[in-house]
């Protein structure tokens, strides 16, 4: 009986341990993709006022998903990639592809591009 509780324990700390890795990995990433948000931001040359605009939501409605005081979705970023005219891959990883072609289906608009190695 001793056996089974200190390999069931055992376990525990091993999923503990792989999942707060998963957490720091997910952590980081995240801040990652701020980082590259902001500065896809800058990219355009437009202010972050006028971003707010095109968003449809406040100038510090805006500051605050881009300083981590609010959280950042799916929705939030398709419509932000939409303002700034670049795919959301480019917010969320430094993309070294090129869009080859577009496409409407379904309501939605899909990128066909071209991965270069880095």
């Amino acid at each position: 009986m001793k056996s089974v509780i200190i390999s069931n324990f055992g376990n525990f700390i091993v999923l503990y341990f792989r999942f707060w890795k998963l957490l720091v990995y997910l952590r980081q990433n995240i801040e990652y993709m701020r980082l590259l948000i902001n500065e896809r931001i800058k990219e355009s040359g437009i202010t972050k006022y006028e971003l707010a605009e095109k968003l449809g939501m406040s100038a510090s409605s805006l500051a605050k998903r881009l300083n981590r005081q609010a959280k950042i979705d799916v929705q939030f970023l398709e419509s932000l990639a939409k303002a700034l005219n670049i795919s959301v891959v480019s917010l969320m990883d430094d993309d070294a592809s090129e869009c080859v072609a577009t496409y409407n289906a379904d309501g939605y608009t899909y990128e066909v591009r071209r991965t270069t190695n880095k």
